[in-house]
């Protein structure tokens, strides 16, 4: 109706999980995860299927140095997936 062919979704803080969430389905082509919170290691990222940006602060709270080098092993490599991260914040 609209035209619209290719739908992305950016999620901050507890959305950064939902917007993770929506790169394991076909709703979506790609999305941005900002700060994002609440992401179950375990669960939400080895089922990714979708293009993906990581927005991160350095030290973050919800989402440590840990969490992150955890979740670049977890997303499958067949996926192309981006990390941004600025120092000092």
């Amino acid at each position: 109706k609209h035209g619209v062919t290719r739908l992305g979704v950016i999620g901050y803080c507890w959305g950064g999980r939902h917007a993770v969430l929506l790169g394991a389905t076909d709703r979506v082509d790609c999305y941005v995860a900002a700060h994002p919170s609440g992401l179950n290691l375990k669960t939400d990222l080895h089922v990714v299927g979708r293009p993906g940006l990581f927005v991160l602060a350095e030290d973050d709270n919800g989402f440590n140095k840990a969490a992150v080098a955890k979740a670049k092993q977890l997303i499958p490599p067949t996926v192309d997936t981006e990390w941004k991260q600025w120092s000092g914040v």
